[in-house]
């Protein structure tokens, strides 16, 4: 039955075959030619026919276009942006004061920016950074003083008094003044900074438009900034901003950092060496975020292990019981 129908397939592929020879040899005729007369006749019409033949066969030599080379263009590299740094604090300035026998009995060390935001003429806010140049013997050794009583005699209160002049670039002053006490009743035994007080003049160049140049001016603050222990120095490298007493139409804020600051007493007063720290509370923080950290990772990972372990042991003991009931 196979053999049938591979010869009935080869005999119509042979039909198909001549088929299509046959029309190709087949030509069809475009017009129909009168009956010639004379032989002569003919072979005039038969030559001017391959005349007109040749003629109309004959095509036009076509032009070859060649396109030019197109240019290939370089845009040139656009300008690489300038990456914005982040301010970096001056670093830290010591300041100190010696007593009577020329001992140590006040010694700080920050770095000290004072940011005043004040109103112009136009009624828009402008801000002014004031730093405090990298200069030495700009204490004030007249209005500086150690371990004054407070009320004026001898008792268990006393005040030391750091205050620090300096002069900026466009030729205006400015004074920055640290107030300690020292409170040795019922035991205590504690000195803290207690007031920041800050001399600037509002009608310098360094303040243009600001509406209310009246001179000079004395913000303040008043509160316990901070307490430490006697004997002990205390040091936040964190930064701190205190805002003084607003003017009308200006803020003035005090910003700290790498701060560290001894007064009253030294374990060492002839080299005013710091004491053992108090560390604030910005820096005790930031210090318990890395043990916290890696304390939590641990856990995990315990937690994890353990996990692992109870499921391999539940496989296993279900594996033992299929085999025992096998």
């Amino acid at each position: 039955m196979t053999r049938l129908r591979v010869d009935i397939l080869i005999l119509l592929l042979g039909a198909t075959c001549v088929l299509a020879a046959d029309n190709s040899s087949t030509v069809v005729p475009t017009s129909t030619e009168k009956p010639m007369t004379t032989s002569t006749t003919t072979a005039a019409s038969t030559s001017t026919a391959t005349s007109s033949s040749s003629t109309s066969s004959s095509m036009a030599p076509v032009k070859s276009t060649t396109m030019a080379p197109m240019k290939s263009t370089t845009m040139p590299p656009g300008p690489t942006p300038t990456p914005t740094a982040s301010p970096v604090p001056d670093p830290p300035q010591t300041f100190s004061i010696k007593n009577s026998d020329g001992d140590y009995c006040l010694k700080l060390n920050s770095s000290i920016e004072l940011l005043v935001e004040y109103t112009n003429g136009t009624g828009n806010n402008d801000m002014k950074t004031v730093t405090i140049p990298m200069r030495n013997g700009m204490e004030n050794n007249g209005a500086s003083f150690c371990d004054k009583p407070t009320n004026g005699t001898s008792g268990e209160n006393y005040t030391s008094v750091l205050v620090v002049d300096w002069t900026s670039n466009s030729g205006n002053s400015y004074s920055i003044q640290f107030l300690f006490t020292e409170d040795t009743k019922k035991g205590s035994n504690y000195w803290a900074l207690d007031i920041m007080k800050v001399t600037l003049n509002t009608s310098s160049s360094d303040f243009p438009h600001f509406n209310n140049q009246s001179g000079v001016q004395h913000p303040y603050i008043f509160t316990e900034i901070f307490k430490n222990d006697f004997n002990r120095s205390y040091q936040c490298n964190s930064e701190m901003e205190y805002t003084l007493s607003a003017l009308p139409g200006m803020t003035v804020t005090v910003r700290l950092q790498y701060f560290q600051a001894q007064v009253f007493s030294f374990k060492n007063s002839t080299t005013g060496e710091f004491d053992n720290a108090r560390r604030c509370d910005k820096d005790l923080r930031g210090s318990k975020i890395v043990p916290i950290a890696v304390g939590a990772a641990l856990a995990g990972l315990v937690i994890v292990v353990l996990i692992a372990y109870l499921i391999g042991r539940f496989k296993s003991r279900r594996q033992s019981s299929y085999e025992a009931l096998s």
